[in-house]
């Protein structure tokens, strides 16, 4: 069974691919690329669900952080990530493929939010959960359907 660094490292690593083919595609074929993007949207919003859902809280059950610590800072950014991915899909909805900036405000964003995560919050949960709990994460995420 990986570990639950392993397994989120990967997943950031998949979503990074999926933003840089939208990214790539904008020049070329922008419907291929609205599609890309919203994928990318969906799946991001997902891992962020992952975590809120069923990662940090137990947690913050294990450690009592609650209201401090790295789940606290991470759940602000989490916010400020989703208001960038609504900004970049009402650009994209709107017909405007012109969302260089905010994709550039998104990726120095993620890439600091990741390596907090992988080098500081993931370390510390596979630390704390205990084989039984690993396993409860993955069978939570492997059923888990966010509402729409």
């Amino acid at each position: 069974m990986k570990s639950i660094s392993e397994f989120m490292e990967q997943d950031h690593n998949r979503l990074d691919d999926l933003f840089n083919n939208f990214k790539e595609l904008k020049i070329s074929d922008e419907n291929k690329a609205k599609e890309i993007f919203a994928e990318f949207k969906s799946n991001l919003e997902k891992h962020i669900n992952w975590e809120e859902e069923f990662l940090f809280p137990l947690f913050e059950r294990k450690t009592g952080m609650f209201n401090s610590g790295p789940t606290a800072v991470m759940k602000i950014e989490h916010k400020n990530i989703k208001d960038l991915l609504r900004q970049i899909s009402e650009k994209l909805i709107s017909g405007s493929m012109q969302t260089d900036e905010l994709d550039k405000t998104l990726v120095t964003f993620l890439s600091s939010h990741n390596q907090k995560e992988e080098n500081i919050l993931y370390p510390m949960i596979d630390k704390s959960f205990n084989e039984t709990e690993v396993k409860e994460f993955y069978e939570n995420i492997k059923n888990f359907s966010p509402e729409e």
